[in-house]
């Protein structure tokens, strides 16, 4: 297991897990791919980042961090897209893609948010510590303390 960054996306390597997030009824990753062509969200601010989690050479998962665009604190970072594909996982990947989302955060966030859309989603942050939030923007939380 690996963990690179995918900036600039690879799209060819990010079409079968599109593919299959849309099959799943998911359409986030289209949408990041849509939001990345328009120039809308592009990971290049700091702080953010696009992750990918690999077995061997395969991409089995993917998951980004951005400043917050719902909040105009920018010490708030949001996890975005986090995708792991069905047969991968409970085996550590998304775990790992969540650790190194983290690892970068500490440096320029003081607290993380996001929107998790099934019950499994929910789960899989609750069991890794986010704390489930009443916002309008998000669904969990984690605070973070800031490494300088």
């Amino acid at each position: 297991m690996a963990i690179r960054t995918l900036l600039p996306p690879p799209w060819k390597s990010l079409e079968p897990l599109i593919d299959q997030s849309l099959d799943e009824g998911f359409g986030f990753l289209a949408r990041l791919r849509d939001e990345y062509e328009s120039g809308r969200t592009r990971f290049d601010l700091p702080g953010e980042t696009l992750l990918g989690a690999f077995d061997a050479s395969t991409l089995v998962g993917i998951g980004g961090l951005t400043r917050d665009p719902y909040v105009s604190n920018r010490d708030i970072g949001r996890v975005r897209h986090v995708y792991v594909t069905p047969g991968y996982r409970r085996r550590g990947f998304g775990r790992a893609l969540l650790a190194a989302i983290e690892q970068a955060a500490h440096q320029h966030f003081v607290m993380l948010t996001l929107r998790a859309d099934s019950l499994d989603g929910k789960q899989f942050y609750e069991r890794i510590g986010y704390v489930r939030a009443n916002l309008a923007s998000a669904t969990h939380y984690l605070l973070l303390s800031r490494v300088n």
